[in-house]
């Protein structure tokens, strides 16, 4: 123990002068010192915690949520409307095809749009039943950088579900036409 000076045990009557000459103990190495003189009791303690761990994980586990949707809140709600109102979106997320135009081109230029309106067919052509939304789709500036120069097209994929058909796993909307 700090500031006690014994020999076998017996106290040498120094351990006040050595206790004055010594440091201020930290909270720490109080801490530390009491869990070395009450190291069995502390053993017992960290293994009835980890018992009841063990105990408890089955349980535990089945309360555990990776889900981030919070039912009830507005966001969710309209998640969940746009989901049913259309059979996609909702918590599917988009896919984004970015589209940058030449330098001193931008989508107010001449051909420009009908350029754009063939991109939009091509990517319905590849992933059909997608719905789009985009500048030459909708006119709205929102979907345009402040240059004018870079566009996008927001593609909404319908729920797929895959099943095993004769030549192997296919991807299938829930009507049986093919999902992308």
């Amino acid at each position: 123990m700090r500031g006690v000076d014994t020999v076998e045990g017996v106290d040498t009557g120094d351990s006040a002068a050595a206790r004055a000459d010594d440091p201020p103990v930290s909270l720490l190495t109080r801490i530390a010192e009491w869990s070395i003189r009450h190291r069995w009791w502390v053993l017992a303690f960290w293994v009835l915690v980890a018992g009841s761990g063990i105990a408890t994980a089955s349980t535990t586990n089945s309360r555990l949520s990776v889900s981030f949707d919070l039912p009830g809140q507005p966001a969710y709600e309209a998640n969940q409307n746009v989901l049913a109102g259309t059979g996609s979106g909702g918590s599917f997320p988009p896919l984004v095809a970015v589209v940058q135009l030449p330098a001193g081109t931008t989508v107010d230029s001449p051909g420009v749009r009908t350029q754009l309106e063939a991109v939009d067919t091509r990517l319905t052509a590849a992933l059909p039943g997608a719905r789009t939304a985009s500048f030459a789709s909708t006119g709205n500036r929102a979907l345009v950088s402040a240059d004018g120069r870079t566009t996008f097209v927001s593609l909404t994929l319908l729920p797929v579900v895959l099943y095993m058909g004769g030549e192997g796993w296919t991807g299938r909307d829930a009507g049986g036409r093919c999902g992308w």
